[in-house]
């Protein structure tokens, strides 16, 4: 289902970071049934508590993957799957727990990288639990357990495909940044590896709704290129190396 040609950028339309700050003090607005007033609306996006619960379900969804086994491309494009949701179409009667594990389970369908919904669930119970239980293996969890999650996440899930709506292509950096790592010839156990973290992390953020993938991608590298240099330095020639 996805695509990595940049033509696929299309069908996305890329906010600013002012029209995000704005998207979500509406909805915060149309919640509360009252007008905020300006001075008291959040210009930041990283203190908003639409953005912290974001955060918290993307790092819930990268150790979830991780004891799934899942790829990098299915993680960020769960977290993608929970900024668009956030901030495009928030539902205030979706439990974050449910939400989170929909848009991983998309993402999963998405990037053809599909698990067993029981086995999703799982997972995601036994990483829930505070604090976890580490001797308490996935198998273990009852099916009354299962069961009783997914009614909500499979309603999560249906609420998930409508906000985006039944959009299911999308694009990834991950390739075009180790196409772009070779142009540049970085060193790769250095720039390379902490460019990969970048990218990585840039999609905890809403980074992923602000930019199309390969302005990701190329920014993730020069910046790892830059923290490798022993003086910071103009990036300009390094960027326009790997455009040329």
């Amino acid at each position: 289902m996805s695509s990595a040609s940049g033509s696929s950028h299309q069908h996305m339309i890329f906010m600013t970071r002012a029209s995000i700050v704005a998207r979500l003090n509406e909805h915060n607005n149309s919640i509360s049934n009252s007008k905020t007033p300006a001075s008291a609306e959040r210009n930041e996006l990283l203190d908003h508590p639409a953005m912290i619960a974001a955060a918290k379900s993307c790092v819930f969804i990268k150790d979830v993957s991780r004891s799934l086994g899942f790829p990098a491309r299915t993680i960020s494009t769960a977290q993608l799957l929970v900024h668009r949701v956030y901030v495009l179409r928030p539902s205030p009667s979706i439990g974050s727990n449910d939400l989170t594990i929909a848009c991983l389970l998309v993402a999963a369908k998405m990037e053809e990288t599909t698990k067993k919904l029981r086995d999703i669930l799982a997972h995601s119970y036994l990483l829930s639990k505070q604090p976890a239980d580490s001797s308490l293996e996935p198998q273990s969890v009852s099916s009354t357990i299962t069961d009783r999650m997914r009614t909500s996440v499979v309603a999560a899930e249906q609420y998930v495909m409508d906000a985006i709506g039944f959009d299911f292509r999308t694009t990834h950096p991950h390739l075009l940044f180790v196409k772009l790592a070779k142009m540049a010839n970085v060193p790769r156990q250095t720039t390379a590896v902490a460019g990969w973290e970048i990218l990585g992390d840039a999609f905890f953020t809403t980074l992923p709704v602000q930019y199309p993938s390969s302005v990701i991608a190329a920014g993730a590298l020069c910046l790892a290129w830059n923290l490798d240099c022993e003086d910071p330095k103009d990036s300009t020639p390094f960027i326009l190396k790997l455009f040329s």
